[in-house]
């Protein structure tokens, strides 16, 4: 999504942590600045209270970091 607008060849709505850098790098700019995409909700679910499994920890931890919601 992100590739194809930061070669200039078109439109992209990609999530705000993917369009960021873009942005702050020049490599892309915003349009249509007044229009926003509906968000879609998503939900983390998993067996148990506490994740015991590392790897599950460490993508709870980065969605958690990366992502805006309504968690945060």
């Amino acid at each position: 999504m992100t590739e194809l607008a930061s070669q200039r060849v078109g439109i992209a709505t990609p999530p705000s942590f993917l369009a960021k850098p873009l942005l702050a790098s020049g490599k892309v700019i915003e349009l249509l600045t007044e229009w926003q995409v509906e968000p879609i909700p998503y939900h983390l679910i998993w067996p148990g209270q506490n994740p015991e499994n590392t790897n599950t920890r460490r993508l709870i931890n980065f969605l958690l970091e990366k992502v805006q919601g309504p968690f945060n």
